[in-house]
């Protein structure tokens, strides 16, 4: 076993060696000033994910990518500022920076493999390509997590903010007992004033569409509840992640309703999707689910 381990040693140091030969302490030098310039740009690119800053991390995408590839690494990149999974990303690149071949590096292309940790001390795996491009590099490849349908959402900061004030908007209103106001708020299409019901056995039967239920109706029965708690969100904002300009504040609220016969706690959930255009988000639809909503279970 011994012996079959120092064969291996000996063969990878061999193997290293000859990667190295033929190289001029020139070439060696001009090789190590690269590794650095890839650990910068790399640094560089794991600060603007961390940061949620899309613009400086999209600043540092390979500008001869092909378009597709291009696209597809934008798109990851936009979506990966958005979610909590890499709030805080932390790139641990040295060892695989140190084990970068000069050659590799002269020729001014690049892979490496890098373990990462976010906010919540989850590791993972993830992998680059960097490319030279003149004197700078540019990250041409990176395995950013694709999101599930309603991941865990950490908007950057400006937007994490107008989210925060529109749901508290929201949640004021409903605490209030204005549901006039949060259906003036609304925009005017179908979708946003009614929702469907469950289909009854007969709709079922007959192909039938569910019967329409209204949104105001649904808000006007919530001045009866009598809420329990609500949320601060300041100390913590539950959002889900539909893309870059569609987020849904989800709230567990709650609540009893003596005069419709729910005395113990029932949860009503309240889920507002919120839009965004033109740099400012505003409410899209409203939608509420509990023993009190009709059809909503």
């Amino acid at each position: 076993m011994l012996k079959q381990a120092s064969s291996t040693l000996a063969l990878a140091l061999a193997v290293l060696a000859a990667g190295c030969a033929g190289l001029s302490p020139a070439d060696k030098e001009r090789a190590e000033a690269e590794r650095l310039r890839v650990g910068e740009a790399l640094s560089s690119f794991t600060e603007a994910i961390r940061s949620k800053d899309a613009a400086a991390a999209l600043a540092l995408v390979d500008p001869l990518l092909p378009d597709e590839d291009k696209a597809r690494l934008n798109r990851a990149i936009t979506e990966a500022v958005w979610l909590r999974y890499y709030t805080g990303y932390r790139l641990e690149a040295e060892p695989a920076l140190a084990s970068l071949g000069r050659r590799a590096l002269l020729k001014g292309r690049v892979k490496l493999k890098a373990m990462a940790r976010n906010s919540l001390e989850d590791s993972f795996k993830d992998k680059y390509v960097l490319a030279r491009r003149g004197e700078s590099w540019f990250v041409a490849s990176a395995s950013l997590e694709s999101p599930v349908e309603w991941e865990v959402a950490d908007p950057p900061p400006a937007d994490k903010e107008q989210i925060r004030e529109q749901l508290q908007v929201i949640l004021d209103s409903l605490r209030n007992r204005r549901g006039a106001r949060l259906i003036a708020m609304l925009p005017p299409q179908e979708y946003a004033k009614h929702r469907l019901s469950t289909p009854s056995l007969w709709e079922r039967l007959t192909g039938r569409e569910p019967t329409r239920l209204s949104v105001y109706e649904d808000l006007l029965l919530t001045r009866e509840f009598e809420f329990l708690r609500w949320p601060d969100l300041e100390a913590e904002l539950p959002l889900a992640y539909v893309s870059p300009a569609v987020i849904v504040g989800c709230f567990d609220l709650p609540y009893t309703w003596p005069q419709g016969g729910i005395y113990a706690t029932d949860m009503l959930r309240l889920e507002a999707f919120l839009t965004r255009k033109d740099g400012r988000w505003s409410l899209h639809k409203l939608r509420l689910y509990g023993r009190a909503i009709p059809g909503s279970r």
